[in-house]
């Protein structure tokens, strides 16, 4: 079944996806200048003199500023970079840079010090991301946002009328969310590289717990499926769960993971697809005793490891050494609770499914997704 759908995804197509990869990958240039960059700084891929720039001048006040020619419209590139202080400022914010990633002098010290433990030098300290990383994480954040943006939730799509009606179109809605992350798994090349068994084992088992990521990247702080408000969103919501789970319990479950994952992640999309990438290759996320084995082990965990790796040092970069080990500490805590959280929703989804008599009429991928086949 899995197979099926793998093979039978349209995936922009191998050759042009191929070529966008590769011409991204040679883009090695400044986002303020167009000098040559140097790696990720300050959010953004930039030069050593825009990231000595920014890191200077990000405090001040750009209305106190004077402009060269009075137009506020100057040209910045690597040869005009220094006649305008206040235009060369206003592009570092206009193509991203954050000032709130200048560390102060205490975190730099923090970050300098240096160790005398051989195990810690695997785990060094780096000032920013390196252009690697950067790739790793433009590439895996361009195929997520692009999927998830071009499709928007539409669990408003669920018939509440019955019981009948709200489990077969819940499961159409959750197939179709399933066969996005399929998609974009396909497109992560670790993913691509392992035995074609240990691909739809992966996805059969984990690809459930993981659709909480998708509901994290859609939530909305306003009339919102998760919203406890009194409208007829919110009330449409929480009759399907107990029509489909058979308890208003599921549905708190559901709640109180998603709202825990938007907030450590601050639904920041380059959190979201590595988070994503490194649970697809976590074997025994699903807490399936029916789980097979995996034929190439060591690879699917050297996959996990490299993007695990990728996100520490983009935490890393973003917050400083001791931040970043308090924020892996919370997420750690939110994924184990999303595991079991998820474990009990599937096994209410699947009591109401197959006691309901209606087991050929859930969508395919839902039906193993929910042990029923």
């Amino acid at each position: 079944m899995y197979k099926r759908a793998i093979d039978s995804l349209d995936i922009d197509d191998q050759q042009s996806k191929s070529s966008k990869i590769a011409k991204r990958s040679v883009d090695y240039i400044c986002s303020v200048c167009g000098d040559h960059a140097i790696g990720y700084n300050y959010n953004v891929l930039s030069c050593a003199p825009c990231k000595i720039f920014f890191r200077r001048n990000a405090n001040q006040k750009l209305e106190t500023m004077r402009c060269l020619t009075g137009e506020h419209h100057c040209s910045v590139d690597y040869q005009t970079r220094r006649k305008c202080t206040r235009c060369r400022l206003e592009k570092c914010f206009i193509v991203g840079m954050k000032k709130e990633f200048i560390q102060t002098n205490e975190e730099k010290q923090q970050r300098q010090k240096k160790t005398t433990d051989e195990s810690d030098l695997n785990c060094r300290i780096v000032d920013d991301l390196s252009i690697e990383d950067w790739l790793t994480i433009e590439r895996v954040q361009y195929s997520f946002v692009s999927l998830f943006e071009s499709g928007q939730e539409q669990c408003a799509c669920v018939d509440v009328t019955d019981r009948t009606s709200a489990l077969i179109t819940w499961s159409q809605f959750i197939q179709q969310i399933a066969l996005r992350f399929i998609n974009y798994f396909r497109q992560i090349d670790q993913f691509e590289q392992l035995d074609v068994d240990d691909r739809l084992i992966l996805i059969k088992y984990n690809i459930f717990p993981i659709t909480l990521i998708s509901k994290c990247f859609y939530y909305k702080t306003e009339n919102d499926c998760c919203s406890n408000e009194d409208n007829e969103h919110s009330r449409r919501q929480r009759r399907m769960f107990y029509l489909c789970a058979g308890s208003y319990e599921t549905r708190k479950l559901f709640v109180e993971m998603v709202l825990s994952l938007v907030e450590i992640t601050k639904q920041d999309p380059i959190i979201l697809s590595l988070l994503s990438i490194i649970l697809i290759f976590c074997r025994g996320l699903s807490m399936n005793e029916n789980e097979g084995l995996l034929k190439n082990s060591l690879d699917v965990y050297r996959s996990q490891c490299f993007y695990l790796q990728v996100l520490y040092n983009y935490l890393l970069n973003r917050f400083g050494e001791l931040e970043c080990d308090k924020y892996l500490s919370n997420l750690i805590r939110i994924i184990l609770r999303m595991q079991s959280s998820s474990y009990r929703m599937r096994q209410h989804f699947h009591h109401q499914s197959t006691t309901s008599d209606l087991v050929d009429r859930i969508a395919p991928i839902v039906q193993s997704l929910l042990n029923i086949s």
